[in-house]
């Protein structure tokens, strides 16, 4: 199963029982992502909006920054998630500022990232014997990269009061994706 599989796996376990399913798509770049997991749905009523630093096809162009979101969002809210699929490495220092802004907007985030740490299986099984933050470091050289423990600390101390926050680390099976981009990745879901 691919990453994006079970992205929408998962989020239709969340909220494919809802009649109306809203959420926000942070870094959705031409929002293809969105509109995969709408068509997955299977709700009668879905709607989301995109918003990215550097947008395509009508996506809404936004500064990278916490502020500039609930500036745009602040008036729609609250969405049922806000997702961050893949993009908080490229935020670098606005990370925790674009967290905080969503959980302003939504009480759930759905977050899948890439992770700077190395698993034994991706030097034996991967064409490359490159370790993988040589990986992480061409796709984006200023992206700030983290752990998996890394973001559990990161999400645990930034929202102390949710309830319940779903964690799962991709087995290398299904780390790779339609561009054989063959990294470390993980999926949260923070949830009141």
């Amino acid at each position: 199963m691919l990453r994006d599989e079970i992205l929408h796996l998962k989020i239709r376990q969340l909220f494919g029982q809802y009649p109306k399913v809203s959420w926000l798509d942070v870094g959705a770049g031409d929002g293809s992502v969105s509109r995969a997991i709408s068509a997955t749905l299977n709700s009668s009523d879905t709607h989301y909006d995109l918003v990215d630093v550097s947008p395509k096809n009508g996506v809404v162009k936004f500064d990278g920054t916490g502020e500039h979101l609930l500036h745009l969002y602040r008036d729609k809210a609250p969405y049922d998630f806000v997702l961050f699929n893949f993009v908080l490495h490229h935020a670098a220092s606005n990370t925790d500022g674009l967290l905080q802004a969503a959980a302003q907007l939504s009480h759930s985030i759905v977050l899948q990232e890439d992770m700077n740490e190395e698993w034994s299986e991706i030097t034996q099984t991967h064409v490359s014997a490159n370790p993988v933050h040589k990986l992480l470091k061409m796709h984006d050289p200023k992206g700030v990269y983290h752990s998996f423990d890394g973001w559990k600390a990161k999400l645990s101390e930034l929202f102390p009061s949710y309830k319940s926050m779903y964690r799962e680390r991709h087995s290398i099976e299904q780390a790779s994706d339609t561009y054989g981009y063959h990294v470390p990745r993980a999926l949260f879901f923070i949830v009141p």
